[in-house]
């Protein structure tokens, strides 16, 4: 039994060999069942059991020592833990925060992008606006200074035959008698024209004409007729 067992402990850890009751208590009933010297001394294994594994004092002392070892490093590692995990925990908090104020700053800064797009939309309206209205300005000017060109391109032609009418008339009227002249403008006055021709003609020979008498019912007609008009 010593040998199957020294055989079965020697392939675990110390740990594990004081842990190994019921495995060793089926090794050892099929192991020693089936040895031929056991049969032979007439002897058959019909069970097998083992009352307790205990190590010596030095290894209880040097277990003690491993577990409270072991024991202190497992709370270190769990204080470890939580310092991770709260680092972590803090990071993940601070990366959100983070994440956060660059989103807000991402999107401020869409805004504002968004805001001088349109400024410039606004202010290249107003320029092409502006642009449009000096283009019409120019145009109408240029429109009126073509007109006033034509007018006075027509004026000038209009004073050149108004001139050049005058001045054949002027030529005629040169070569005309005076009294053919005087014969066509009398033609065309009306009687009180005439009648004050008449007159500037007599006091124009006023000292030719030795005695003249007007009866007051001419000078009394004369008066009705320009006061009715």
């Amino acid at each position: 039994m010593q040998t199957v067992i020294q055989s079965e402990v020697e392939g675990v850890s110390l740990r594990e060999s004081l842990q190994l009751s019921k495995p060793l208590v089926e090794i050892i009933k099929t192991q020693l069942g089936d040895q031929t010297a056991i049969g032979s001394l007439g002897i058959e294994i019909v069970d097998a059991s083992i009352s307790a594994i205990k190590p010596s004092p030095e290894t209880i002392k040097a277990l003690e020592a491993e577990t409270r070892e072991s024991i202190l490093k497992e709370a270190d590692d769990a204080i470890y833990l939580r310092r991770k995990a709260a680092v972590e925990q803090e990071r993940t908090i601070k990366e959100a925060e983070l994440e956060t104020e660059l989103s807000i700053q991402r999107k401020e800064q869409e805004i504002e992008e968004s805001r001088i797009t349109n400024e410039r939309s606004v202010l290249h309206g107003e320029a092409e606006t502006e642009q449009e209205r000096i283009r019409a300005q120019i145009d109408a000017e240029e429109k009126r200074k073509q007109l006033v060109i034509l007018n006075a391109e027509n004026s000038g032609q209009k004073a050149d035959a108004e001139a050049y009418a005058i001045e054949a008339r002027m030529q005629a009227f040169k070569t005309l008698p005076v009294e053919n002249l005087k014969a066509m403008a009398l033609a065309n006055m009306n009687p009180e024209q005439l009648m004050a021709m008449a007159f500037d003609s007599l006091a124009q020979n006023a000292g030719k004409i030795g005695e003249l008498n007007i009866s007051p019912d001419l000078f009394g007609k004369l008066m009705k007729r320009s006061v009715s008009k």
